[in-house]
């Protein structure tokens, strides 16, 4: 991990097991975090987790380049049932690749809580902290970039996370599909 999410350590994470609601079971939890537009305002407004929306975290393509000029995320501030939570937070953004045995850093935002309710949305099927960020010095050399997370809420609590993002960089002689 980047030094800078390497220092977000277990006691910044700790919540006591006394302070946590009790776990929803499996039949009892929806799908509120990920699709339904009315969890924009769970009862539950402590985030526990800050996750990476499934389908939305992508290379951005620009001028009909086929290189990606940046990457699109999509961070999705969770509670214990897996609702969206509409709040903002200090957020820490680190994008790095690696070539060979060599670790390359892409790039390093950091969003105030401020900064970080501006790039809320708080419905549809997209619901999340939606960022576009380019490449700051140089674009990455593989399909793969690592993207390193680190939130924390109004209450002090430090959340981290991690994902592997596929570009989907076109390889030579890949065909696309035209209809006729």
């Amino acid at each position: 991990l980047p030094s800078v999410v390497a220092r977000a350590s277990d006691e910044e994470r700790l919540i006591p097991a006394t302070n946590l609601p009790p776990t929803p079971s499996a039949s009892s939890m929806t799908t509120q975090g990920s699709t339904n537009t009315e969890s924009a305002n769970p009862s539950d407004q402590q985030v526990r987790e800050i996750a990476f929306h499934p389908g939305l975290c992508r290379g951005v393509r620009r001028d009909g380049k086929t290189d990606a000029a940046g990457i699109a995320l999509v961070l999705v501030p969770r509670n214990i049932r897996q609702e969206f939570v509409p709040v903002g937070g200090k957020l820490t953004v680190i994008l790095e690749e690696t070539v060979g045995d060599q670790a390359n850093r892409l790039g390093k935002w950091e969003f105030t809580p401020q900064e970080t309710k501006e790039h809320l949305e708080p419905v549809g099927s997209g619901q999340g902290i939606h960022l576009e960020l380019p490449w700051q010095d140089v674009a990455p050399q593989t399909n793969v970039i690592d993207v390193y997370v680190r939130f924390t809420d109004d209450r002090g609590i430090t959340m981290v996370n991690h994902r592997q993002v596929h570009l989907r960089k076109p390889t030579p002689g890949q065909s696309t599909w035209t209809p006729k």
